[in-house]
């Protein structure tokens, strides 16, 4: 098994997200992050995101600079930053 890392960040929505965006980002996660060997949970109350993303940090670290650049959110802030030996989240 190769090295895991576990990174949980929070962000603000902007005011214009849709439901439509919701939906896009929840196909775009199922279809990266299996290719990325990449699982973890994405919650969102309504005004912010907190997602736990962990794998193969060179992967890992590939799809936070993705997410980071994303306009439908900002102030994206890494809150943990952890080795792992085995997911938390592991489907």
């Amino acid at each position: 098994m190769g090295s895991i890392k576990s990174v949980i960040y929070v962000s603000t929505a902007v005011p214009s997200l849709e439901n439509s965006d919701l939906d896009d980002i929840n196909r775009q996660s199922q279809a990266n992050n299996p290719r990325l060997d990449l699982t973890g949970v994405l919650a969102y109350n309504g005004s912010n995101f907190m997602q736990l993303l962990e794998g193969p940090p060179e992967n890992l670290f590939q799809c936070l600079h993705v997410i980071s650049k994303d306009s439908r959110h900002q102030g994206m802030i890494i809150i943990n930053q952890r080795d792992r030996v085995v997911r938390e989240f592991g489907s």
